[in-house]
This record gives C-alpha cells, sequence and structure tokens, in this order.
C-alpha cells in the first residue's frame, strides 16, 4: 500500500470520526430527541389543572403538577392571564432547578401561578405560560402550558 493510499484511509477514518461524535453531540443536545422536562402521573402542561374552579380578586392562582426534570438547563416562565383582555405578567427570574422529580415521591404538587389582578373582571380566565430553558451551547427551547378555565368572582 502506498503512502497516499495510506493518507487517505487516515483521512476517511478521522472524517468519519467526527461525523459519529457529531451527530451524537446534537442528540444529546437535541431538545426534540431528548426534551428538558417530562410530565408524569397524568399532568398536561396544555391543560393543568387548578386546585379550585373561583378565585377572587387578589387572590393566588395555584396549579397541580408532577413532572421531572432530566436535562440540564436555567428556564425562566411568563405566564398571560386571558379573558376578554390580556393581562401580561413579569417573567420569573431564571433559575436552576436540580434533576429530578417534583415532587420527589413521584405524587402531585401544587405550584403557585399567578394573582388575580385587583381590577379583574367578573367572568371566566385562563393562563397560558411560556418557559425559554437554556441548554448547553446556549440553545434555547420553549414549554408552553395553559390553565384549566377558572371563575373570578368579586
Amino acid at each position: 500500500m502506498t503512502k497516499k493510499v495510506y493518507n487517505l484511509i487516515m483521512v476517511a477514518i478521522v472524517l468519519t470520526s467526527m461525523l459519529v461524535v457529531a451527530a451524537f453531540g446534537y442528540y444529546i443536545a437535541d431538545p426534540k430527541l431528548r426534551p428538558v422536562l417530562k410530565f408524569q402521573n397524568g399532568v398536561d402542561p396544555l391543560n393543568i389543572q387548578l386546585e379550585k374552579g373561583v378565585y377572587r380578586q387578589g387572590e393566588m392562582v395555584r396549579g397541580y403538577s408532577s413532572v421531572c426534570k432530566v436535562r440540564k438547563a436555567k428556564g425562566a416562565t411568563a405566564w398571560t392571564l386571558h379573558n376578554s383582555k390580556l393581562v401580561f405578567f413579569t417573567t420569573k427570574e431564571p433559575r436552576e432547578l436540580p434533576k429530578g422529580c417534583f415532587p420527589e415521591d413521584g405524587g402531585i404538587i401544587t405550584f403557585d401561578i399567578e394573582r388575580v389582578p385587583e381590577d379583574a373582571i367578573a367572568e371566566e380566565h385562563y393562563f397560558t405560560g411560556t418557559t425559554t430553558q437554556i441548554l448547553w451551547g446556549n440553545r434555547t427551547v420553549e414549554t408552553y402550558y395553559r390553565t384549566e378555565t377558572f371563575l373570578v368572582v368579586e
């Protein structure tokens, strides 16, 4: 075997190895193949069940969740209240929860969403939310939420 053929074979091996490593790295970082959050126990992020169906102005709306964080990521959540008008709430500070399940025993937890505004109209409302998660390599993933409808009373 000539030195030229040997060099071509070595280049092919190196390029193939680089391609395999790149494909594996993309798989690890691809949020579609490996999401950050996995909801469990029947929790649907697009139909978050609430603690109750009727809230008063100024009262904290609380939802039920059961989720496992399976990847390292920092996330910030922003909520919007919907009725005949939209009320945008300030995005919460980005934070990083440790990997694992919440609650740890795999049950269901309650969590604060936002307070019903003091000037909210007495009618049906619901919240939508978006958590923007920052992954390795500055890739971002968004998780969308929607609560069930609830009634606001005065």
